[in-house]
């Protein structure tokens, strides 16, 4: 469940002085999203399916929330899970990055990298996913049954000598589908309306969808965050 200092030290303006996340580099300030070449692993939400018309009814109420004008929206044929992360155009530094390859590669050549790598890859089983909670910025998800859970970070596993990195955060990275991003902080009295809105939601999300309807793994490129082009079925 998310609480009201959850959400004042995530989205609130009490103390922020940078900009929210990747404001001016990934999107812009009138919330256009910007070029920004990358790959990655990913699950995207099935379409058409149940699970992809409760999560536009999300966004949709996010959209409408009090302060909902503080945030950009992702195009729904967007909506993923991310299993794995790639690399992207802006964070080519050790522990995103492959071993052995220049920082000042371009991306198009690590994609083909990765997809040579990957047409032998030896997939884990498959696994479900279920939500754990709805924030301003989708949901988070956990594994339907632990042993989902353990089988999805099996994946991440797996995927960590093809990709040819471990991030800091690999044992710990929260699962999760992106529905918005903040542009602009919130004032600090928005928290309790979206406490409640939110959890409204989880409740809703919860009753509708035991588990997320999750096309099978796929490496995919893009050219900004708006769109995920599937390569190669994993």
């Amino acid at each position: 469940m998310i609480t009201e200092q959850d959400l004042i030290e995530r989205i609130c303006e009490t103390g922020k002085i940078e900009a929210p996340f990747k404001l001016g580099v990934r999107l812009g300030p009138d919330g256009r999203f910007r070029p920004i070449a990358g790959n990655t692993v990913i699950r995207h939400v099935t379409r058409p399916s149940r699970s992809m018309e409760i999560l536009k009814d999300v966004q949709d109420a996010l959209k409408a929330a009090p302060c909902g004008a503080h945030f950009t929206y992702l195009p729904p044929d967007s909506f993923h899970m991310t299993v794995f992360e790639g690399v992207i155009d802006d964070r080519r530094q050790q522990h995103h990055w492959p071993d052995g390859v220049s920082y000042s590669a371009p991306i198009e050549q690590i994609t083909a990298l990765y997809r040579d790598r990957l047409e032998t890859f030896e997939a884990p089983a498959s696994f479900a996913m279920t939500v754990k909670s709805v924030t301003p910025f989708g949901l988070t998800l956990k594994g339907a049954t632990p042993q989902d859970e353990a089988l999805a970070r099996a994946w991440r596993d797996a995927l960590v000598a093809p990709m040819g990195y471990r991030s800091l955060s690999h044992d710990t990275y929260q699962f999760h589908i992106t529905l918005a991003y903040c542009l602009k902080w919130l004032p600090n009295h928005a928290a309790g309306a979206y406490v409640a809105l939110l959890n409204d939601l989880l409740a809703h999300v919860r009753e509708q969808l035991p588990v997320i309807e999750l096309d099978p793994p796929a490496f995919c490129e893009f050219a900004d965050l708006t769109h995920f082009e599937e390569l190669l079925a994993l």
